[in-house]
């Protein structure tokens, strides 16, 4: 949830860091130093501020070096309803991948965490994650770098940013499309409400005139 671009100034290499969580947030760091943010934020982890060396939130768990005892210890503590819940909030994977993660399983995913096979969750992460990305768009919408099967295949595409800016692009083209709709409804409503107002003169200078 955080894009890191690279950029190559005329003064130096610089970074724009993207927070794409809480409310969000846009950092511009030459090296560790921040020389620009959108919103300058104190937390109990971290102070981003103007002049400070940026620090990223610290992980509960990364799911990238999480072994079987760990899952097996979060799930059992976990105070969750059921074990999507769980995978999404307390393992950290989000709600898309706690469900393949049940799907591939072949796991209820309205259990208790605590009924889960700790083993059989770790070796379907652990799959999920060692897959090489690829592009894959789905019927709902949702753009993603692994095969769900949970949702309908509608194309696949060798890298994940072909797939994302093809989504993207198609979007832009679906909203362009609806702007332009909108503003010809506008206009045309305009014109209907012009034509009745002269229709409405025509008929009362047509009862004066027959008067």
């Amino acid at each position: 949830r955080i894009v890191v671009i690279a950029l190559e100034t005329k003064n130096g290499a610089h970074r724009l860091i993207i927070e794409l969580f809480s409310k969000g947030n846009v950092v511009l760091c030459e090296g560790a130093v921040i020389k620009g943010i959108l919103q300058q934020i104190r937390t109990s982890s971290r102070d981003l501020f103007v002049g400070k060396d940026y620090v990223e939130p610290p992980l509960e768990h990364n799911v990238f070096e999480m072994n079987v005892h760990e899952v097996d210890e979060i799930l059992h503590k976990s105070s969750r309803d059921t074990i999507v819940t769980a995978l999404a909030t307390d393992i950290g994977v989000g709600g898309l991948f706690a469900e393949e993660i049940c799907a591939r399983a072949s796991i209820d995913k309205k259990k208790k965490p605590m009924e889960a096979d700790a083993a059989v969750i770790h070796r379907t992460l652990r799959s999920l994650l060692d897959e090489i990305p690829r592009g894959y768009l789905y019927d709902n919408g949702i753009c993603a770098p692994v095969r769900l099967t949970s949702s309908v295949l509608l194309e696949e595409l060798p890298t994940f940013n072909q797939a994302l800016e093809k989504l993207l692009t198609e979007f832009l083209d679906i909203r362009t499309r609806a702007v332009h709709a909108a503003v010809y409804n506008h206009k045309l409503e305009r014109l209907n409400v012009i034509l009745q107002q002269q229709e409405q003169k025509n008929t009362s200078s047509s009862v004066i005139f027959s008067r």
